[in-house]
């Protein structure tokens, strides 16, 4: 424990503080903090997730799974709709808990007095990062909850990205897609490359059945580096086996968890995964939060998961009128985004979330208006667009509110009531 534990109020505004310096790739500084902390990742049983889609929904499966089989787990999501501390997962009953505010706060503020040490024998100008004082906050808390095992995220890429200071493990390989491309490269096989650079002498590497022909070379190549081959994950889950979270997506997530786990432990349970096919629900992905007419929310932000929504919304829809809001970041590929939902939907509502990177609402309705066929607005405000939405709907029709993250965790918190962070 600090010698005084901080506020959330302390905790949130030193991690924004740190959000200001933008990011910064490398392990260096998060290795000497996490000495100074003293490696609180050791001991701990490992499964770190990398990919570009399903991340958070496999960590979630995985962890479930885990304890079902009476693995007392912690686990580490990012980013967060609503305030940093729903990244940290920890060890209760047969599953897991969302950390308290007051629990993350304290944890920020031991890590804040390990940065403030390490950085002594920094270069001048050279900090800490967010996201990295994020990690090892949530590391520090999985490690002292008792946890036997840990399912941890990965954020950006993988190879420089802060959650690559795990031991030897399971590394599972979620979908690629091309996103973040300014830092990992311009193409699926690049982009792999960098995500299955964390495997490492001894990690079993595993992949979904459905894996891109064009990476099957990376994944070659990292499975040789580890020494351990390839596992590959059941297409089909066993009969019956049907989770609850919606979307038929979340079948092949629930797959690649459940052979990672089995990788893991040594062995398959059936009824474990049964038991976490009923009970894990994702947030934030085709989230119903409205009737009348019905209201879901979906965190997809590339062009990739935007084409998966648009499958689950045709599916959902039938004949219904169907409203798309749609709030973007300015870094992501918006027309490829547009283009892959604008075919399911008949009204689109142009909006902008509450973070520096949103791109303007304006600029979005242009682009939707340039690919032509349906119906744009402009309304400021998330909250505000999705009742115009709803209207435009009516109540027999259908509403989707979309596009990232930061437009979900607005529509789920309202006004003032989420943490924004530029990362």
């Amino acid at each position: 424990m600090s010698p005084i534990a901080w506020p959330p109020d302390r905790a949130t505004g030193w991690l924004l503080e740190r959000g200001m310096f933008g990011m910064r790739p490398g392990l260096d500084r998060m290795r000497a903090l996490l000495a100074q902390l003293g490696h609180p990742q050791s001991g701990l049983k490992t499964i770190h997730i990398v990919g570009t889609n399903g991340k958070s929904s496999t960590t979630r499966f995985a962890a479930r799974l885990l304890a079902e089989r009476g693995v007392a787990t912690g686990a580490y999501l990012s980013p967060h709709l609503i305030g940093f501390e729903e990244r940290v997962l920890l060890p209760s009953g047969n599953g897991q808990r969302e950390a308290s505010a007051a629990e993350f706060a304290d944890a920020v503020g031991r890590v804040a007095e390990a940065a403030a040490v390490v950085e002594r024998g920094f270069e001048e100008g050279e900090t800490t990062t967010q996201f990295e004082a994020v990690t090892a906050a949530a590391l520090l808390l999985i490690a002292e909850s008792g946890a036997e095992a840990a399912v941890i995220e990965a954020g950006m890429g993988g190879r420089l990205d802060a959650t690559n200071v795990l031991g030897v493990g399971v590394v599972a390989l979620t979908p690629v897609g091309l996103d973040h491309m300014e830092w990992l490269g311009g193409d699926i096989v690049t982009i792999a490359g960098e995500k299955l650079a964390v495997v490492s002498e001894g990690d079993t590497l595993v992949v979904g059945a459905d894996l891109d022909p064009s990476l099957s070379a990376r994944v070659e190549e990292a499975a040789a580096r580890s020494g351990k081959g390839v596992v590959v994950a059941p297409a089909e889950l066993g009969e019956g086996i049907v989770p609850v979270a919606r979307g038929r997506f979340q079948r092949s997530n629930l797959a690649l968890a459940v052979a990672a786990v089995a990788a893991l432990l040594g062995s398959d349970d059936p009824e474990a995964t049964a038991r976490t096919a009923a009970s894990v629900t994702v947030p934030g992905r085709l989230q119903r939060v409205g009737a009348d007419p019905e209201t879901i929310l979906d965190s997809a932000h590339n062009t990739a998961g935007m084409r998966t929504l648009a499958e689950e919304i045709e599916a959902i829809a039938g004949d219904r009128r169907t409203v798309a809001v749609l709030g973007i970041l300015a870094d992501k590929d918006a027309a490829g985004m547009v283009d892959a939902i604008l075919p399911v939907v008949q009204s689109v509502i142009a909006t902008a979330p509450d973070t520096p990177r949103a791109l303007a609402s304006t600029d979005l309705a242009a682009l939707v208006a340039a690919s032509g066929g349906v119906e744009v607005e402009v309304v400021d405000g998330v909250r505000e667009a999705i009742e115009r939405a709803r209207l435009l709907a009516g109540s027999q029709g259908l509403v989707i509110a979309s596009g990232s993250v930061h437009t979900v965790g607005e529509a789920l918190s309202g006004p003032g009531g989420r943490t924004v962070t530029s990362l």
